[in-house]
């Protein structure tokens, strides 16, 4: 087990986990989120979507360890004030449809 520290929707968090694990799994089971969700669990279907330091990845595949020291930002992150302060209007709405499918 590590104690791995990244950030989710702008703020700080840290799990105990074996690296290994898929951050979906962590932001799920271990930080009480309801989002992302679980779909197929083979990165096919992007239920799972979130962004890593502002890029798509598939949760379910990422292993937690890969978000250590990194910013996540999921869906529900994407219309917070921390959100909207940070990505023009059109940015977030182009961001939103990226990873709907």
């Amino acid at each position: 087990m590590a104690m791995i520290r990244f950030t989710v929707d702008g703020k700080r968090v840290s799990v105990e986990a074996q690296p290994e694990m898929p951050l979906l799994y962590a932001l799920r089971g271990d930080l009480g989120l309801d989002n992302p969700h679980f779909g197929c669990g083979l990165a096919q279907c992007g239920a799972c979507t979130v962004h890593l330091d502002g890029e798509p990845v598939r949760s379910c595949v990422l292993p937690v360890s890969a978000a250590s020291g990194r910013t996540v930002t999921t869906l529900k992150g994407l219309g917070t004030r921390y959100r909207r302060r940070m990505w023009p209007r059109g940015c977030r709405n182009a961001a939103i449809a990226s990873t709907a499918g």
